[in-house]
Order: C-alpha cells, then sequence, then structure tokens
C-alpha cells in the first residue's frame, strides 16, 4: 500500500471508531488503481461498455458497529480498453452460488456520493462502496461477485478479495441478498465513511 493510501486508511479508521460508522476505504488496492478523473465535457467521449472494463470486489476491514455482521468492499472498475470512456451512476450486483449459478442481488442505491459522470482513460479506475450484512451460517454462501456497469446489461465475475490483503481471495456469505452501494467516484477517497 502506498503512502499516502495508507494515510487514507488510518484517517477513515479513526473517524469510523469515534462515529460508529463503517469505513470503506482502500486496502488492498496498493499502487495499481489509478484514479479518474470528473468529466469535463462527456459529448464525444463514449460510455465505457461491460467489455472496455474489469472489476474488483475489495472486502474492507469493519470499524463499525457489529463487524460479526456486516461486511463492507471498495469496488474498483477499471478501463482495460485502448480509448478512453464515459462511465455515470451505479453499478448493479450479483452472486456466484456456490454451485456456480449466477445468481441476481438486489443493489439498494444510496446518496452518500453524487452521481457524477466520470472519464476513464485507458488504466484508470472508478470506484464505488458496498457493504451487505454477513453472518456465519444462515445464509447463501457467494463465492464471487459479478458487477454489471451502468447502462449494461452484462456483467463481470471478479472473486471477493481477502480484507487482509495479498490478492487472497474468499467467500462470503449474504443474508438478504442486497447490498447498499454508492454511486461511482473518481477517486477512492471520495467514497469516505459509508454506512449504508
Amino acid at each position: 500500500m502506498s503512502r499516502t493510501a495508507s494515510r487514507t486508511v488510518r484517517r477513515l479508521a479513526t473517524v469510523a471508531a469515534s462515529t460508529g460508522l463503517a469505513a470503506v476505504a482502500c486496502v488492498g488496492m496498493g499502487a495499481t488503481a489509478h484514479a479518474a478523473t470528473p468529466a469535463a465535457s462527456a459529448t464525444s467521449i463514449p460510455q465505457c461498455a461491460t467489455a472496455d472494463l474489469g472489476a474488483d470486489f475489495q472486502l474492507q476491514p469493519n470499524v463499525g458497529d457489529r463487524p460479526e455482521t456486516r461486511g463492507a468492499a471498495l469496488i474498483m472498475v477499471t478501463n482495460n480498453s485502448k480509448h478512453t470512456c464515459n462511465v455515470r451512476g451505479f453499478i448493479g450486483l450479483g452472486y456466484v452460488d456456490a454451485q456456480g449459478k449466477h445468481r441476481d442481488a438486489t443493489a439498494h442505491r444510496t446518496s452518500y456520493v453524487p452521481v457524477t459522470t466520470i472519464t476513464l482513460r485507458p488504466g484508470t479506475t472508478a470506484f464505488a462502496g458496498a457493504n451487505f450484512v454477513s453472518q456465519p451460517t444462515g445464509c447463501p454462501t457467494a463465492t464471487a461477485a459479478l458487477v454489471t456497469p451502468p447502462n449494461q446489461t452484462t456483467s463481470i465475475a471478479t472473486p471477493f478479495l481477502s480484507a487482509e490483503g495479498g490478492g487472497e481471495k474468499q467467500n462470503v456469505t449474504l443474508c438478504g441478498e442486497s447490498f447498499n452501494i454508492t454511486a461511482l467516484a473518481p477517486r477512492a477517497s471520495d467514497i469516505g465513511i459509508f454506512n449504508g
């Protein structure tokens, strides 16, 4: 993790601990995700298609209330194409169950992050925060997330990356088969403190 990212994690954790809110920071992001920029003019830039993008679902340490039943994540959508494109608004989320079947999940949109058009140059990333209810037993097991970019109908399957970092994959339980999500933002720091 870079020195700047480390400072962001410490700042968010300190605020979260004092307010009882869950922090969505940039744990595990390292130096590989390059922030996008808000679009000055979107008229001549095409919308990003699913085929243009890659996605990462980075689980986060939960420092808020009842961390044993609350999961938090930073979702990163990266332009893997060779051209610049725009994203705007909310991703859709689903999951792959323990039998390998693709399942729909409800994504509750929140107003924590304002909706804005984001220009993704090749290799740059937009960010969204998500949280969900998770318990050791009694809820469906999800082995991967399905991330649908804004205004698209096809999704990107991506593993849940452990909050411990290092790119380790893990399964999660998804109670209620739903997520609370923010709109996409050009920087991870724009997500800030998110309690859904």
